[in-house]
């Protein structure tokens, strides 16, 4: 499913948007050392530590000392210029306004594992850029695999569409009939830390697989760049969902 490439953010962004068109999804080998890999595990062990074993989504912001390691890409300069020059292949200038680049700390923990479990949706923005610092050795199925059906769609060129297709993908009558009857045409990614993984996130519609409870899942998660750019009425939409349904499923966001 993954077409390969060599290391890091080095490589022609014309060259990614190709393999993102043709395969899916790109994985980007031995993008982090395993010195940074150790150190950004010990990061998520101490935040569980302060925070609790549970769900968190914490955004990554300039300034937060709490987990430098993984800040140390999330806000690394040449991160931001690699996705900006993969969104700038498909995208006008206006989509890659650096104010959309989103990067979290997505950690799943405890007794009761995931609670957003194949919560199928759209991304807002076009490229999500996946780092994996901690996988569950767990059966396949029970260790939060990525899920999904990759370039469903276009880049839409209507608000309205895209929110159509939002609504749609959000419904869980439509995650009961993707479940029980396209599961021969949805597509689990095998993902190995020390790699990176880069998809077309508004274009694929994708959710993650149970996590076992009592393992744990880190990754960090890297959203750029806005299609629609800053919509009203998608923001509305957004604001919207989170005031029905708050929660762990914040990653099925409707802006």
């Amino acid at each position: 499913m993954t077409a390969t490439l060599p290391t890091r953010w080095s490589v022609d962004p014309h060259v990614v948007a190709d393999g993102l068109d043709e395969r899916g999804m790109i994985c980007l080998e031995q993008a982090v050392s395993p010195e940074w890999l150790a150190d950004a595990a010990a990061e998520v062990a101490q935040y569980l530590r302060v925070h609790g074993e549970r769900f968190h989504l914490v955004p990554r912001t300039p300034g937060d000392t709490e987990c430098p390691t993984i800040d140390a890409v999330a806000h690394d300069p040449d991160t931001l210029r690699f996705l900006t020059d993969i969104v700038r292949t498909r995208l006008p200038e206006r989509a890659a306004d650096p104010r959309t680049f989103r990067p979290r700390l997505r950690v799943v923990a405890g007794p009761v594992g995931g609670t957003d479990a194949f919560s199928f949706h759209y991304d807002a923005e076009a490229v999500t850029l996946v780092v994996p610092i901690i996988l569950p050795d767990s059966p396949r199925g029970r260790a939060g695999e990525l899920v999904g059906q990759f370039n469903k769609r276009p880049f839409r060129r209507s608000v309205l569409a895209n929110l159509f297709d939002k609504l749609i993908g959000l419904s869980a009558f439509y995650r009961w009939l993707l479940l029980r009857n396209d599961r021969a045409r949805t597509t689990t990614a095998e993902w190995q830390v020390g790699n990176a993984y880069l998809f077309w996130g508004y274009r694929s519609l994708h959710g993650l697989s149970p996590v076992e409870p009592g393992a744990v899942r880190a990754t960090l998660v890297m959203h750029f760049g806005l299609p629609h750019g800053s919509n009203r009425v998608l923001a509305a939409a957004a604001g919207l969902r989170h005031a029905i349904s708050p929660g762990p499923r914040q990653q099925a966001e409707l802006e």
